[in-house]
């Protein structure tokens, strides 16, 4: 009876294994994830100020989003 539940406690822990494993994965892809989107935030401010530079803000059309 003792092998069995090593055997099961085995099967836990790779079990555990795995399921830490994705959980690194889905953290570095949210951290991936979250860089795109300030990066893209970044740009289209840096967009906006341009437009408004170039243009003035009186040119400037409300789009959907």
């Amino acid at each position: 009876m003792g092998n069995m539940k090593r055997l099961r406690d085995l099967e836990q822990i790779k079990q555990l294994q795995c399921l830490l494993g994705r959980s690194a994965e889905l953290d570095e892809a949210i951290d991936n994830l979250t860089l795109a989107r300030n990066m893209t935030r970044s740009c289209a401010d840096m967009t906006i100020e341009h437009l408004k530079l170039g243009f003035g803000a009186n040119h400037l059309v409300p789009t959907r989003g």
